[in-house]
């Protein structure tokens, strides 16, 4: 799926990609050059609801944010997209993430910003559940509070120090398997 966003995107809910390549690019209204297009994550209308993606345990941790979820042989691209982790309150928000591998995935993001809330938050961006997500940043900047963890796997992993480079390739196993 080629996709131009010539708007801003508020993502509000948990979207799984089935083994599907998406290619997404920030454009202008018109559709030519590229521009800078933020992706607003946004708390789920059906937090109460809703498990972590990450734990599936919504005892110890009921999550109140949107995400995608890459499920095997799933590929993201993107380019000049900046992606703002909205604040989410209620639950514990330890081991959620925006994007989230659920089977052998990668990810390519080009010119793109990753953007936390102020302080207080706990962020995690990327969190690998059953098998690797590979990750290529390049020109990729870090806004905002950097103390979460911004990568991390789903057993912890490092957070991001602020002011560090995140442009290199990352990769992230899980230690649970599937039989």
């Amino acid at each position: 799926s080629y996709i131009s966003l010539i708007s801003d995107y508020s993502h509000d809910q948990i979207t799984a990609l089935r083994g599907r390549r998406v290619v997404i690019q920030g454009r202008d209204n018109a559709g030519a050059a590229l521009q800078n297009r933020t992706i607003y994550f946004e708390p789920n209308p059906l937090a109460a609801n809703l498990q972590d993606p990450a734990t599936r345990d919504t005892q110890n941790y009921p999550n109140n944010t949107s995400a995608f979820v890459l499920n095997a042989g799933s590929s993201w691209q993107s380019n000049s997209i900046i992606y703002n982790r909205g604040i989410v309150t209620g639950g514990t928000q330890v081991n959620s993430a925006q994007f989230i591998a659920d089977g052998l995935a990668s990810m390519d993001i080009v010119g793109g910003v990753l953007q936390s809330p102020p302080a207080g938050v706990n962020t995690v961006w990327f969190a690998s559940i059953l098998n690797r997500l590979s990750i290529s940043f390049s020109g990729v900047a870090v806004d905002g509070d950097t103390t979460g963890k911004i990568y991390t796997t789903q057993l912890g992993g490092s957070p991001l120090a602020a002011g560090a480079s995140p442009n290199s390739v990352w990769y992230f196993s899980s230690n649970v398997t599937s039989s």
